[in-house]
């Protein structure tokens, strides 16, 4: 669950499932990499005969044998290869997906804050050529914009 699929990820939107759970589920998810078979090391421990059944039914596009086959290859795999699923409570859960709201509206306060301090130091660039402009045309016109004319 750490990197979902296009098609998970649709499946969430659709469903409109809340992505600070999806956040939660993921920081509680086994990384699945780092516990992989190696399947090529598995099937060579398989009979010759029952490779060649496999790579028969494979050749008759016999639908989902990829996972049947990985299934039967796991028979094979030393135990404690797999990854253990996690125990989680219902509060557990709920407590880390409060945390990981809490995570989300600070990231976004942060990138928030950043865009408008990007946005002022633009607004000063472009301001300051034109206050320039500004003064250069009113010194022009009526003279020093600095001093006061006298009142009468």
């Amino acid at each position: 669950m750490k990197r979902m699929s296009a098609a998970l990820k649709a499946f969430t939107r659709f469903f409109e499932i809340d992505d600070d759970l999806i956040s939660a589920a993921q920081a509680l998810s086994p990384d699945l990499a780092a516990a992989s078979l190696d399947y090529e090391k598995l099937l060579a421990q398989l009979p010759e005969k029952e490779r060649i059944d496999w790579l028969a039914r494979l050749l008759k596009s016999e639908p989902r044998l990829d996972i049947q086959l990985r299934k039967r290859l796991e028979l094979f795999a030393p135990k404690g290869t797999a990854p253990k699923p996690v125990q989680t409570t219902t509060s557990e859960l709920k407590s880390l997906t409060a945390q990981k709201g809490q995570e989300r509206k600070e990231r976004e306060a942060a990138e928030a804050k950043e865009r408008h301090v990007q946005r002022m130091k633009q607004l000063a660039r472009k301001n300051r050529h034109f206050g320039k402009a500004c003064l250069s045309t009113w010194s022009d016109r009526l003279g020093n914009p600095t001093t006061l004319p006298p009142k009468p």
